[in-house]
């Protein structure tokens, strides 16, 4: 069975959801195709942001599908 990384994930506790210029820079060099997802979730103030492609393109919540 082929397997594949698709995205990646951190935290910036207490410092709020955002792609940095360094996250920009890692999803550019390592996350780079399309479908490649970023995301940064602040757990102190309960945030989060997802981010895709190699540009960071900031998806909107409204298009996140969550599993329960």
């Amino acid at each position: 069975k082929e397997r594949s990384v698709i995205g990646w994930y951190h935290s910036h506790p207490n410092l709020g959801a955002f792609f940095s210029g360094t996250d920009r820079r890692t999803q550019a060099s390592f996350f780079n195709q399309p479908h490649s997802v970023g995301l940064v979730i602040d757990p102190i103030r309960r945030e989060e942001k997802w981010f895709i492609g190699g540009t960071s393109e900031e998806v909107a919540p409204g298009r996140i599908m969550r599993w329960h």
